[in-house]
């Protein structure tokens, strides 16, 4: 384990950065900080049994979890593989240690109510927060403080490390931290077909970059992210179309299946099925 304190690189805000690599078989003591701490596990998985919350906190690689101020916690030991995770242990009073980062006071106060809002929560780590973690791990090294260009670049990497916790946070949340993310997604969109989404809001649903997100979507399913979504417009039409209790028209079925328009409806149909709604309509009959 290796720990370093904010105000030996000049940001007070950070009370103390710490690497740790943590075998299966032992679990870490209590502990008590009075600021919030945020664990960020880069590999393996860390389970935290947390005072006050039924549920233990289960962060795997890839991932971060939030600890409340004043929370008592340990680390249960209780992972399958060793993990290496870093963590930060922030000011008891975030906004009234401003120097060393670019923020105001009132920023500081907007982040972290947004940060200790999530506590006992578990977020998926950005590609950007990646290699921010990545090159924080290098700076961290004992050598490396005593350059006084490796203090400016620590500072420089916590104000950004600070800043995409914090948009993460306030993006909408990632449906899973697994490996379901696909089956939860699809779920997602037959939940909400009526309504008008775009691919991005799948791809924020899902926790991943566009590229990934379009990888596993399209080994899970065979199709992309837009051709599965008309598809399931489509099918759900069919059904309406295929009931002897359908009782709208047209246009009203095609905004009830998410089309804009009773005219692109009509086309996807054909598209998809073969034949327009109305003649699907007719053989059913």
């Amino acid at each position: 384990m290796f720990h370093l304190k904010g105000k030996r690189f000049g940001v007070p805000l950070i009370q103390r950065y710490g690497v740790l690599n943590l075998n299966s078989s032992h679990p870490i003591s209590s502990n008590c900080h009075s600021g919030l701490e945020i664990h960020y596990v880069l590999k393996g998985e860390i389970t935290w049994e947390v005072e006050g919350f039924d549920e233990p906190l289960r962060v795997i690689g890839g991932c971060f979890g939030i600890i409340p101020a004043k929370t008592v916690h340990r680390a249960l030991g209780n992972n399958a593989t060793p993990a290496t995770r870093i963590g930060v242990i922030f000011s008891p009073n975030p906004s009234a240690c401003p120097s060393g980062t670019p923020f105001s006071v009132n920023e500081l106060d907007e982040m972290f109510a947004k940060i200790s809002s999530c506590g006992a929560t578990v977020r998926r780590i950005s590609p950007r927060l990646t290699a921010i973690l990545r090159d924080l791990s290098d700076a961290m090294k004992l050598e490396s403080v005593k350059n006084p260009k490796q203090l400016i670049r620590l500072r420089v990497l916590s104000s950004d490390l600070i800043h995409e916790t914090y948009r993460i946070l306030d993006e909408p949340k990632a449906l899973t931290i697994g490996h379901d993310v696909i089956p939860k997604i699809r779920q997602w969109i037959d939940d909400h077909i009526s309504e008008d989404f775009s691919v991005e809001k799948l791809v924020a649903l899902s926790g991943y970059g566009r590229s990934r997100f379009y990888t596993l979507f399209m080994s899970n399913t065979g199709l992309s992210p837009n051709d599965y979504v008309l598809r399931a417009r489509v099918m759900k039409a069919k059904r309406a179309l295929s009931s002897r209790k359908l009782d709208v028209s047209m246009t009203e079925l095609a905004a009830r299946c998410g089309f804009n328009s009773s005219s692109a409806f009509s086309k996807s149909f054909r598209k998809i099925v073969g034949i327009s709604p109305r003649e699907f309509m007719r053989t059913t009959k």
